[in-house]
């Protein structure tokens, strides 16, 4: 079931936002594609690892500010990577790279010793048709470090089996044979029925969200939807009523799918439509000005003026957003985007690829960051009512607070939320986040802080 709702028609008006600095390089290369961010040294500042059509390397925060090092390099002959991530795939305790190797069509991951040194890759698994993807799932549930496979090429979908949580014993599953072109599944709970389920898009033909019948991935059932969903999406919960919606771009349009308590019913909602006919790309969503709210940040593209970096800001929590915000204009092939506080002030900052010209004129291809501006509801630390300790943290983090706290999240470094209590609760249990850089946000009433903190 499908309802179509205007949010707002948009006549020719734009806003600049000021809440961003201009772009900082961090490394111009060969053609760009994707970059992440983590703690790759363990000194608690956010470094990006990155891949062009010639490297795969990372470059070191150097001082917490957002000032980066010459690129360290993992990998040389990485020619064409469609995506990678990171995390600690052998439980060592110190983050790696994982990475789906396209022109080579290896699902590989590199070993990290906890300084920043990575080891040769790891061949996970090949010859699947064409690697696209490769995203950490735990399958059962059980604290496994098992991955998510997507090919371009072929037809396919598949998840590996850590089977020793070492990274070096691996079982290749099949979720769907016959599905085309499984590139970048999202993976979520759809059902709500405490698995994991996956949601495949497929352009003009609707999308296919694929559900985990039996709960260890062994049984999956795939169900077709002709509602459009690109590339460009996300998939959360934007307007706080418990359920899965659906960002997307499609065309000139910005659209969200509001879940009304299933995922095969959706109220259709327009954010944005581009009066200039540039066309959405990318979306990504992230909390950029700590109100509690998830923001969408998009690159648009034009094929006469360009592409742009674009915000909406989320006005309410209940999927209401405001007027497009312009962060740059003057971009023309943004691969990637992503969100992390590299200056240490406690909000986000936005992480790009670009991997074309300017509108102006000749232009090299950057890695490019973007410094958030917004305040903190509480910046002065002596009347902060709130501590925190330890930090690092193994297990338990206290709070003191000289006032009752109502709500305590943890988001991670990309703006989700891993954990959120709404309980007066002052001894947190953080042992099951993975290593890294997390923010807890404490709110008492109407005050807030945010403590970054360094998960061990």
């Amino acid at each position: 079931m499908k309802k179509l709702i205007l949010i707002f028609f948009l006549l020719p008006f734009y806003c600049w936002s000021q809440q961003f600095e201009t772009p900082r390089v961090i490394y111009e290369g060969s053609y760009f594609r994707y970059a992440i961010a983590a703690d790759f040294d363990y000194d608690g500042h956010l470094d990006v690892a990155f891949v062009d059509d010639e490297i795969l390397a990372w470059c070191k925060n150097v001082n917490g500010l957002g000032n980066f090092s010459e690129p360290f390099i993992v990998r040389e002959d990485s020619n064409i990577v469609y995506q990678f991530s990171s995390d600690d795939i052998d439980n060592d305790g110190f983050i790696d790279i994982l990475v789906a190797y396209g022109q080579h069509d290896e699902f590989a991951w590199h070993k990290n010793d906890g300084a920043g040194n990575f080891g040769p890759a790891q061949i996970i698994f090949s010859d699947l048709n064409r690697a696209s993807s490769i995203q950490l799932i735990d399958m059962g549930q059980d604290g496994s470090k098992d991955l998510l496979l997507g090919i371009t090429n072929g037809n396919g979908l598949y998840w590996a089996e850590n089977l020793n949580n070492l990274g070096t014993l691996w079982e290749l599953h099949t979720i769907d044979p016959n599905i085309s072109q499984a590139r970048v599944p999202s993976i979520a709970d759809l059902d709500q029925d405490g698995d994991i389920d996956f949601l495949e898009p497929s352009g003009a033909l609707g999308f296919d969200w694929f559900e985990n019948t039996d709960g260890n991935g062994l049984s999956w059932t795939r169900h077709q939807n002709d509602l459009q969903v690109r590339q460009a999406h996300q998939l959360l919960d934007i307007d706080g009523d418990g359920f899965l919606d659906i960002i997307t771009g499609i065309d000139r349009w910005l659209y969200l799918y509001k879940n009304q308590g299933n995922p095969n019913d959706f109220n259709i909602e327009v954010i944005h439509e581009s009066v200039d006919l540039a066309q959405f790309y990318k979306v990504h969503v992230a909390d950029l000005n700590n109100d509690g709210y998830n923001d969408i940040i998009a690159a648009t593209h034009h094929a006469v003026t360009g592409d742009k970096l674009v915000w909406f800001e989320n006005l309410d929590g209940l999927g209401n957003f405001g007027p497009q915000q312009i962060i740059d204009d003057d971009r023309l092939a943004i691969w990637s985007i992503e969100t992390a506080d590299f200056d240490s002030d406690g909000d986000l900052d936005i992480l790009i690829t670009d991997s074309g010209l300017g509108s102006t004129g000749p232009e090299t291809r950057k890695l490019l960051w973007y410094r958030n501006n917004e305040i903190l509801s509480i910046d002065d630390i002596e009347t902060n009512p709130f501590k925190i300790s330890p930090n690092p943290v193994r297990e338990v983090l206290k709070i003191e607070s000289s006032i009752p706290i109502t709500q305590v999240t943890f988001y991670n470094i990309q703006g989700q939320i891993v954990l959120k209590s709404d309980t007066n609760q002052q001894a947190i249990d953080v042992s099951s986040f993975s290593n890294g850089v997390y923010f807890a946000e404490i709110k008492a009433g109407e005050l807030k802080s945010i403590f970054k903190i360094i998960k061990e």
